[in-house]
């Protein structure tokens, strides 16, 4: 269809058809074919044309191929040659939608469409042109924020304005978007909306692990709806990392990181460079297994980086794997914390070490020093890191028994008091007698105890042999 004044609306050049795609989606009709153009040059792109008043257009274009990929398009205003949108693109099969808002001062609207790149092909599906209305579709329940950038929980954001039976595209420029997306042949994500549209469509999102303000931003796939909003987060002091494989599990509680997840302002955390990672075979067992049962390695130095607020933190890492390490050193910002630690095969080594954070980051670096056959890489299982000096408290006896005899036999029940919060784990040793309570990480060297409610930590010792006074040390390693 080639543009004329009397029928209001067409292509400047032919343009073939293009069909048989197979989304089965409610928009299928739209996506499932177009018109297509190979340019031949520079100087041949296709300009669509269509009659409108003069002021703000809102217009909404679908773009892809049935079967193949599409790369490089961008759409011009041909009446005066502004780019309105850029290095579009879309997979194989993939439709996609663009947005553009042109002031019309001449009566008609000239899109002008060109690929410039690898595939010179041009597939538009659809175009959706009306009087703009940005802000037609929003959010009924969205918080007001800030909220918490603690990279775990899920919060649900429910459309309002929304189209009924149809789809809504969202993205957040901070944040991840989950669940399933409804139609996945088309780029982004969709949430269905029902028979009702308002208030049916509901987006799930994970908050961040780094803080700042992120855009959530709706478009229907005509363009006659859409709408943004925008969240603050804000740091978190107390955050827990499980370095991950691929495939495993994540300790619960903590943020999963895996070697391809590099540092960006928008998470908050992340490698410098990528790392190796590793499982650990035969696998350990215990109340943190998910965590001690893979990591991240290295041969040259690797740096973790983390965003947080100034202050005193504590930090705890978690070392080790099927092999023995010569010396393994860990650096806060510069200052070596860990240096030269000789790690046993099979077993996992906990350090703590208080930093003091005053340029609102924390960067720890690992590395090793040279060695033999497996043991001058660094290892990594897990991180934590706390706000504040963490004190355990004083050992009491309870009850307070006095003399116990030294006889071989007799178990005497210790308490700690602590400030950690229940399900740590904390090592505890006695440099006399046994004691006999279940080690709860028997992948870690010494008795590992779990914190209790209130900062509770309880074990029990049995007498030694001989008469002497014992020292009990209780703590996080």
């Amino acid at each position: 269809t080639l543009y004329t004044p009397a029928l209001g609306y067409g292509w400047n050049v032919a343009l073939q058809s293009v069909k048989d795609g197979t989304n089965s989606a409610a928009d299928a009709a739209l996506v499932n074919d177009g018109h297509i153009y190979t340019t031949g040059s520079a100087n041949d792109y296709p300009t669509f044309k269509a009659n409108v008043g003069n002021g703000w257009v809102q217009a909404t274009v679908a773009f892809g191929h049935p079967s193949l990929a599409m790369d490089g398009l961008r759409i011009r205003n041909a009446d005066n040659g502004d780019f309105l949108a850029s290095n579009l693109s879309t997979g194989a099969g993939q439709s996609s939608q663009v947005t553009v808002y042109v002031l019309v001062t001449d009566g008609t609207l000239d899109l002008r469409f060109e690929d410039f790149l690898n595939s010179r092909m041009i597939v538009i599906n659809g175009i959706d042109i009306r009087p703009a209305n940005p802000f037609s579709i929003g959010f009924s329940n969205a918080p007001s924020g800030p909220l918490s950038a603690d990279g775990t929980t899920v919060d649900p954001f429910l459309i309002a304005g929304g189209p009924a039976n149809s789809l809504v595209t969202v993205s957040a420029s901070r944040g991840t978007i989950v669940g399933v997306d409804a139609d996945p042949k088309i780029e982004g994500f969709q949430v269905a909306t029902g028979a009702a549209g308002t208030g049916t469509g509901t987006i799930m999102i994970r908050r961040p692990s780094g803080a700042g303000q992120s855009l959530i931003s709706l478009s229907t796939p005509t363009g006659e709806d859409n709408g943004s909003l925008t969240i603050d987060y804000s740091v978190v002091n107390n955050q827990f990392f499980d370095f991950n494989t691929n495939e495993s599990a994540t300790q619960a509680g903590y943020h999963a990181v895996v070697t391809t997840d590099l540092y960006s302002a928008a998470e908050g955390h992340g490698w410098l460079s990528k790392p190796d990672n590793f499982s650990v075979v035969p696998a350990f067992v215990g109340t943190q297994a998910n965590l001690i049962n893979d990591g991240h390695r290295g041969g040259a130095p690797g740096t973790f980086r983390v965003d947080l607020a100034n202050g005193t933190y504590d930090v705890l890492v978690y070392l080790g794997d099927a092999a023995d390490h010569r010396g393994v050193s860990v650096a806060a910002n510069g200052t070596t914390v860990v240096n030269n630690l000789p790690l046993a095969r099979n077993t996992i080594t906990q350090r703590s070490f208080p930093v003091t954070v005053t340029g609102g980051q924390l960067s720890l670096t690992f590395s090793a020093n040279g060695g033999f056959f497996n043991d001058s890489h660094w290892v990594v299982n897990g991180l934590e890191i706390r706000q504040g000096a963490l004190v355990v408290g004083t050992i009491v006896a309870t009850p307070n028994i006095g003399i116990v005899a030294g006889d071989g036999t007799t178990v005497t029940p210790v308490n700690a008091t602590s400030t950690l919060v229940p399900g740590t784990l904390v090592t505890v040793s006695s440099s006399l007698g046994v004691i006999t309570t279940l080690d709860a990480d028997a992948g870690t060297v010494g008795t590992q105890v779990v914190v209790g409610a209130g900062g509770a930590i309880t074990f029990n010792l049995r007498s030694p042999n001989s008469a002497g006074t014992p020292t009990i040390d209780c703590e996080m390693r």
